[in-house]
């Protein structure tokens, strides 16, 4: 697939990541949506895509049927020039209910490219561990290959596996690692003695969530040769627009997203797109080389989202509206505060709650659906969903699974007989209740008879922290839905 990724840039064509683990209905409305005109695949994942339709009727290339005339081109072909070229097409969730694409261009894929606080040194070996359809896979795999360095290819089960993924990180003698804060957590509660397990791993680049005091303090007592950095940014910016050197803090409440990389621009705006003093949040918009050209087939939210620059002399120049809130520290650095939105970010994964809600009630028995973000423990977060149902035996898990990736089904469903509602009639979010802390959605309870399954109870109680498990509940299904890279699973390792 690296090789296919640089044949479509190098040909001037731009590519559009099919994940053959997204649902059905989510690959038929991408397919649809890109309205692409080839297809690079392999004889075993075509079966996994939904029939194409449409006008369009793309030409297949199968990687493993046509190798031979693949590695032998009869023809040139001129590279093109122009740096706002289409380079890529990467689907996000979507607040209306439908992922929408970023257009990525070469020019800021470039630019994110280019800019190095710690420049690469010969005979680094870097890695690619992100699924294609997330921003930061383009870092992984580009970055490298432009300076002639080596990159290991890790698949999702060693990620997945902190035992594994130290094992292959530390055999193939990794030295730059990106991850969101809740893997790197899981990896120092796991190996006390990470340092020594990775002496080559200097460059621990942190994105995705927000990283705490707490958990980057661990990280320099644990790991003292090496450097982390705190990145911040998205798939309209090019992956990164902001970078601070953890190893610079001092006494920090919290840990800033630092400064803009180069050719990047931040302003920290009021609901007048007017700049506020130092101190006083506001919106963070963002200008520069980074920014993608907008949403494909959305000109409306592209219009809403990408705005003309009123603090630039350059022709054509716009801010990115990002949502998020964030102030300038006195220092010159910036400090992330939180959403304007309901948009969140869960292990790294961007979800709109609206798009959750959308397939929720999509669903003939239920008649309203809320869904937040909880942490009701420290650095336990999990997506939840609240809904207003007839149906008290209602099994939604699968219903949702059918239309959404694995990250954005939710780990519990609440049934209410209704929702909180404010004096003026709008959901109160803070009513609602705390889950139960059961975790498997998809059996009723029935509690253990023997004494064997009430000894086997007793031990998941323990480890997997339930208050209660029953007979119908299945180990494995919990594990995936509530412990990836949770605060247990070093634990449960």
């Amino acid at each position: 697939m690296v090789v296919g990724l640089l044949g479509i840039l190098k040909a001037g064509g731009a590519y559009v990541p099919l994940d053959p683990a997204y649902p059905q209905e989510r690959l038929a409305f991408i397919l649809s949506d890109a309205r692409f005109s080839v297809l690079l695949t392999r004889e075993s994942l075509i079966k996994k895509l939904p029939a194409l339709s449409g006008n369009v009727t793309p030409v297949v290339v199968y990687f493993d049927r046509e190798w031979d005339t693949i590695s032998n081109p009869k023809s040139k072909i001129q590279n093109p020039k122009s740096s706002d070229r289409l380079a890529y097409v990467l689907y996000t969730s979507g607040s209306t209910g439908t992922p929408k694409g970023v257009l990525g261009r070469h020019r800021s894929a470039v630019n994110r490219l280019n800019w190095n606080p710690y420049p690469f040194e010969q005979g680094e070996i870097c890695c690619q561990k992100t699924s294609l359809n997330f921003i930061d896979s383009v870092w992984e795999i580009f970055a490298p290959l432009l300076h002639g360095l080596r990159t290991v290819i890790i698949s999702d089960e060693i990620v997945k596996d902190p035992y594994r993924l130290v094992q292959t990180l530390s055999q193939q003698q990794v030295t730059r690692l990106v991850l969101v804060p809740s893997l790197l957590r899981v990896l120092l509660e796991t190996f006390p003695d990470l340092q020594s397990r990775l002496p080559k791993l200097k460059y621990w680049v942190s994105s995705g969530e927000t990283l705490s005091v707490e958990l980057c303090q661990r990280f320099q007592k644990r790991m003292p040769q090496s450097v982390l950095i705190n990145l911040y940014g998205s798939s309209e910016v090019s992956a990164d627009v902001t970078w601070h050197d953890t190893s610079k803090n001092q006494s920090l409440s919290s840990i800033p997203i630092g400064r803009p990389i180069s050719n990047m621009q931040v302003y920290v705006l009021d609901a007048h797109l007017q700049p506020v003093p130092i101190g006083v949040p506001g919106e963070l918009c963002i200008g520069g080389d980074g920014l993608a050209r907008g949403y494909l087939n959305r000109a409306e939210l592209t219009a809403e989202k990408f705005i003309p620059n009123p603090f630039s002399s350059e022709n054509g120049a716009y801010l990115y509206r990002s949502g998020d809130i964030g102030c300038y520290r006195f220092n010159g650095e910036i400090e992330y505060l939180g959403r304007s939105d309901r948009q969140i970010k869960l292990r790294g994964f961007r979800i709109e709650l609206g798009e959750v809600e959308n397939v929720l009630t999509q669903h003939p028995a239920v008649k309203q659906a809320v869904v937040l973000l909880r942490e009701d423990e420290v650095d336990n977060k999990r997506l939840v969903a609240y809904i207003v149902s007839d149906n008290i035996s209602l099994e939604l898990r699968s219903f949702v699974a059918e239309k959404l990736p694995d990250y954005m089904v939710p780990s519990v469903v609440v049934q209410l007989e209704a929702l909180p509602l404010t004096p003026n009639g709008k959901v109160d979010y803070r009513a609602l209740p705390v889950p139960e802390n059961r975790r498997d959605l998809k059996r009723d309870y029935a509690m253990p008879k023997t004494e064997a399954e009430r000894l086997i109870a007793e031990v998941w109680q323990e480890i997997l922290q339930l208050e209660k498990v029953g007979i119908n509940d299945n180990f494995f299904e919990i594990w995936r839905a509530f412990f990836t890279f949770g605060q247990s699973s070093s634990k449960i390792a």
